[in-house]
């Protein structure tokens, strides 16, 4: 079994050693993990990710990491992404200079409200709220249009701070699954919803669904911020999306997309 979203102490939202969460990783039995840290090249996040000057310091850890424990995991390096359009030459400079296995694109920040916060409290305005989803699905269909990432994180964490996405959004919503089918890139299916307010998986099983019928892959996630979270509600996310249909999972060696096997998760 795969993670492919872990994070580091870089972040400075995460708690544990890299170390700490190889380790956890074998414990529990996993054959493959991705670090995926964050990297938001600027704007208010900046706090939330590592900087540029660390880049370096995460690869060679990784690398140290590959020497010690590579005999029993198999460790790839990878950057979680925000969708900034005001940065993208940076961005497009800091993918191009190191040797990543994988980069997940994430939007985090839509007009200023950073929807990925517990700490944000959404519109109180039914309205706003309304328009705040609408206007996140709007900036992902745009996010499309760059040819930065290998797959997406977490597509509908707009629910993490308690909104919900109304009936009257679902044709943009399939405009955007559509436009992805068409990009031929994969989706996170992402197990830390069922820690968040949604208590359910980002994709929400009946988005899963959707997928399915698009032939949208998936890659599979934790979103882990502290060691123990690594493979978190994995059960539950194997039940899905093998109720739904899927066998395989995308993994990644160099930006370049490999298939494994989609098998029962025992602890």
């Amino acid at each position: 079994m795969i993670d492919y979203h872990i994070h580091t102490p870089l972040c400075n939202h995460a708690d544990g050693s890299m170390e700490a969460y190889v380790q956890s990783a074998i414990e529990k039995g996993l054959s493959e993990i991705c670090f995926l840290d964050h990297f938001i090249a600027g704007g208010p996040g900046r706090k939330h990710s590592m900087d540029i000057e660390e880049i370096p310091l995460y690869m060679q850890a990784i690398v140290r990491l590959r020497e010690t424990y590579g005999n029993r995991l198999t460790i790839r390096a990878g950057l979680e992404v925000d969708f900034l359009p005001d940065w993208k030459g940076v961005i497009e400079d800091i993918l191009s200079r190191y040797d990543f296995d994988a980069i997940g694109g994430s939007y985090h920040f839509v007009n200023g409200f950073n929807v990925a916060s517990r700490k944000s409290q959404p519109p109180s305005d039914t309205d706003a709220r309304e328009s705040l989803v609408e206007s996140y699905f709007e900036g992902l269909i745009r996010m499309l249009d760059w040819p930065y990432f290998d797959f997406l994180c977490h597509p509908d964490i707009v629910k993490k701070t308690g909104l919900t996405i109304p009936a009257r959004l679902e044709p943009l919503v399939n405009e955007f699954l559509q436009k992805f089918a068409e990009k031929g890139l994969a989706l996170e299916f992402n197990t830390a919803g069922w820690d968040h307010a949604p208590h359910e998986s980002y994709p929400s099983e009946s988005l899963v669904q959707k997928c399915f019928s698009l032939n949208i892959p998936f890659t599979l996630g934790s979103d882990a911020h502290d060691p123990e979270k690594v493979a978190h509600h994995f059960d539950k996310a194997v039940s899905i999306l093998s109720k739904t249909g899927y066998t395989t999972l995308c993994s990644y060696e160099l930006r370049r997309s490999r298939t494994v096997s989609l098998r029962d998760w025992a602890r």
